[in-house]
């Protein structure tokens, strides 16, 4: 039997574990022992909880660095959580040396995990790579700022880069491994598998590499479907309390007409209690959208798994993002003409009139339909099967 450790290290919510659970649980079926390495325990406890899968904290640093403008690359995103002192950084591949000390793992999966990626290669340990355009972003020195809305500097994003890397190369150094040339060598590994589409990739399609398509496993999410009887378009919003205004977007929900099921994990008792409003549901936890997207209208959301989801059913979207990953995951939705996205923090009436206007659109429900013509017969088993299979090869 061999022993496989997951490590997760950056992101927030259901979308990493989600994606790695179905990986992990077709490496037990073939008796590997698997344990995660994870940012967040809650989450761990909600999704590989109820399948019995042991987990431990990931190493993470309390010294979070403030930078004064936001971050605008993967540099200067590292800067802040380590990178930027070397005593900082050191300390965390030595608590991760540690942590494989423990575990022993034969191979490892890296989800979002670049300091557990530095931390393997200070000791040999085979890894196979696995995450959006955004986690695992292009070769290139320096790393491309992720606020494509903005002109921000190269001399900028170099000064980050070479920070970055400098402290990075005094780490591998002290422990004799080698150096990296760029930057973006941390996120490069000969297994290697982007878990989306070629459409959707945050930096735009990259003609080298391996798209495998998204996997996402919720077991246990709410089986919900339509009222019947109920006259109107239908709306599937995924919500967290973070969107922005996100009470008006409820209040322009509430009053649409429409029949809605708003998935909102984190809503408050009054944000609840909204569900009075006739038509419309909010249901604190995740819902399972196979029930709901073949006859869905519109959805409202910024999730990668969301928004892959609900294109592969041929749906057109709305998007609410917050931060620059889902701001450029929304693009990517707009470029292909199969969605609108809501920039700054929208009225209720703003709210009330992008959304009649998605309804209104043919042409966003017909751009949505041809992504899902093209991907017909997609299935995310598949790339979970791809991806534990290239995990069971490196062991081999």
């Amino acid at each position: 039997m061999s022993k496989i450790l997951f490590a997760w290290e950056f992101g927030e919510n259901w979308g990493h574990l989600s994606r790695d659970l179905s990986i992990a649980r077709r490496l037990q079926e073939t008796k590997h022992e698997v344990i995660f390495a994870v940012s967040d325990t809650k989450v761990a406890t909600e999704v590989l909880g109820p399948a019995g899968i042991p987990f431990v904290q990931a190493p993470l640093s309390r010294r979070v660095v403030g930078i004064s403008q936001p971050v605008a690359s993967h540099a200067e995103m590292l800067i802040a959580a380590g990178y930027g002192e070397w005593e900082t950084l050191h300390g965390l591949v030595s608590a991760w040396r540690g942590l494989f000390e423990l575990v022993r793992p034969e191979v490892m999966v890296i989800d979002y995990a670049p300091t557990a990626l530095l931390a393997a290669r200070t000791q040999n340990i085979p890894v196979v790579l696995v995450g959006s355009g955004f986690e695992l972003p292009p070769d290139l020195s320096p790393l491309p700022s992720f606020r494509t809305w903005e002109n921000v500097p190269t001399k900028r994003l170099e000064l980050a880069e070479t920070l970055a890397l400098r402290n990075t190369n005094a780490v591998l150094a002290g422990y004799s491994a080698s150096p990296f040339a760029r930057f973006a060598e941390l996120f490069q590994s000969q297994h290697k598998i982007l878990t989306t589409f070629a459409e959707l990739d945050h930096y735009g399609p990259r003609p080298d590499q391996h798209y495998a398509g998204p996997v996402y496993d919720l077991p246990r999410a709410r089986k919900v479907e339509w009222r019947a009887g109920l006259d109107g378009p239908r709306i599937f919003a995924y919500l967290r309390p973070w969107v922005p205004n996100v009470d008006a977007l409820l209040g322009a929900l509430g009053a649409s007409g429409a029949q809605v099921v708003c998935a909102f994990p984190g809503a408050t008792r009054a944000q609840l209690e909204r569900s009075q409003a006739p038509g419309l549901r909010i249901l604190p936890e995740a819902v399972a959208l196979e029930y709901l997207l073949p006859t869905a209208d519109l959805v409202i959301g910024y999730g990668a798994g969301t928004i892959a989801s609900t294109l592969l059913a041929g749906v057109p979207m709305m998007l609410v993002p917050l931060h620059s990953e889902q701001y450029l995951s929304a693009l990517r939705v707009e470029t292909l003409g199969a969605g609108v996205v809501v920039r700054g923090k929208p009225s209720q009436a703003t709210y009330a009139e992008t959304i009649s206007n998605a309804l209104d659109r043919p042409a966003l429900r017909d751009a949505a339909g041809s992504f899902a013509e093209k991907y017909r017969g997609f299935d995310p088993a598949r790339t979970a099967a791809l991806i534990a299979t290239t995990v069971q090869s490196v062991l081999q």
